[in-house]
């Protein structure tokens, strides 16, 4: 399978914990990923040009869903967790186990 970029929409995101979130995102890739893939997730701040990895933790195929928890751990990824319901995030993948 090709890794091909593509835009998705954020479905669910909720903080579980301090600096912990949980993100659901709406995508054709639920089609072909597996749980412990990863997405390069890119940010809307243009000056950090490279894609995080996130690993997705869940799939529901049937909804077009993925899953993925993070942890804030530094700008990019705080820039994320301000991200609400309904906005989209442009996505590379599905990368590697």
């Amino acid at each position: 399978m090709a890794k091909r970029k593509m835009t998705a929409i954020i479905h669910e995101h909720t903080e579980l914990a301090s600096g912990i979130f949980s993100l659901w995102l709406k995508t054709d890739f639920a089609k072909e990923a597996k749980a412990g893939q990863f997405l390069g997730v890119f940010l809307k701040d243009k000056s950090k040009i490279l894609a995080r990895p996130i690993s997705i933790c869940d799939v529901d195929a049937k909804s077009n869903l993925l899953r993925m928890v993070y942890r804030t751990a530094g700008e990019g990824t705080r820039e994320l967790s301000t991200y609400k319901k309904g906005q989209t995030v442009e996505i590379l993948g599905v990368l590697g186990n």
